[in-house]
């Protein structure tokens, strides 16, 4: 909307849902491209910086706009799947394909716009060896990434759920499943959720791991003490997401999967979604974590792999 040479957009809040009228600007973004490798040491280097010279954006001063945000932040960059969206203005700016890869850490996290490699930390491309699963449309939510999860197991063994539920109803855009970096851990729709659990505490159950009182948000938490410790991490039962084409998302690490708590306990890091919920299963920061994830708009696909730096 322009009034007297003065434009503004309306947005709402990821976090609160509250909407926003924000003031329109324009300006140049400067990033740093990424690592390359230096063609006499072989070393990975950081790569020059380049810029878009026309990025819009909104600008608010709202309280309600920067409400619960995470501590520090200054604003938010919109990565859906719309021709406004960052995504779209940065593939628009420097002519590549409207795609971006994220990895998110609890000690550190980084963006790449446009086209492999990936290429951080001096090391090689991240994405070798990445798993690919396409993209589903919901008519109602068409900016928003659904993939097409067509089962749940832990440890090989299939949970039993309706099916149904896993389906995105074309009128209404109810169900399906949706990937997240705004939720902090992953929910399901209450009989899912109720199933996944049960599932997952007689797996740990057979690993000798004590059940203990949960504390809330969580429902079902463990004595640290008891699981087995390994190369690499705890051992835990394996969460994995039956795909199209027989693709596995497999969900390893414990920082995946349980959240420390206390030193003595450990709790499942999924929340139950409610009854009627607009998204059957949301898969949150917490399963995301640890994983390069490549967002594909032009192929229309998913990309994951499990990455630990």
């Amino acid at each position: 909307m322009c009034k007297k040479n003065k434009c503004s957009i309306y947005t709402s809040n990821p976090i609160t849902h509250s909407p926003n009228k924000l003031d329109l600007f324009s300006d140049a973004v400067t990033a740093q491209s990424r690592y390359v490798q230096d063609p006499k040491s072989q070393e990975w280097i950081p790569g020059p910086n380049v810029t878009a010279t026309v990025i819009s954006f909104g600008c608010g001063t709202t309280s309600d706009t920067f409400n619960r945000l995470a501590k520090g932040a200054d604003g938010m960059a919109g990565l859906g799947r719309s021709q406004f969206s960052l995504v779209a203005q940065l593939a628009a700016s420097f002519h590549f394909p409207s795609k971006f890869a994220l990895y998110l850490s609890q000690q550190a996290g980084f963006m790449f716009f446009g086209n492999r490699p990936y290429t951080a930390f001096r090391e090689g491309d991240l994405a070798k060896g990445i798993s690919y699963t396409p993209f589903l449309i919901n008519p109602k939510h068409s900016d928003e990434y659904f993939i097409n999860v067509k089962s749940i197991s832990i440890d090989g063994e299939i949970i039993p759920i309706n099916k149904t539920l896993l389906a995105i109803n074309e009128n209404n855009g109810v169900g399906g499943t949706r990937v997240s970096t705004i939720v902090p851990s992953t929910t399901m729709e209450t009989s899912i959720y109720k199933a996944f659990v049960s599932a997952y505490v007689k797996k740990a159950e057979a690993m000798n791991i004590s059940r203990v009182d949960p504390v809330a948000p969580y429902d079902a938490c463990f004595n640290a003490s008891t699981f087995v410790v390994m190369r690499g991490g705890l051992r835990l039962p394996t969460v994995s997401l039956g795909l199209p084409d027989n693709v596995e998302w497999r969900i390893l690490d414990q920082r995946n999967i349980v959240r420390n708590v206390d030193p003595n306990m450990l709790c499942l890091d999924f929340m139950d979604g409610g009854l009627n919920p607009r998204t059957s299963i949301v898969i949150g920061q917490g399963t995301l974590l640890l994983t390069l994830l490549e967002f594909d708009m032009k192929k229309s696909r998913l990309g994951f792999r499990p990455y630990d730096i």
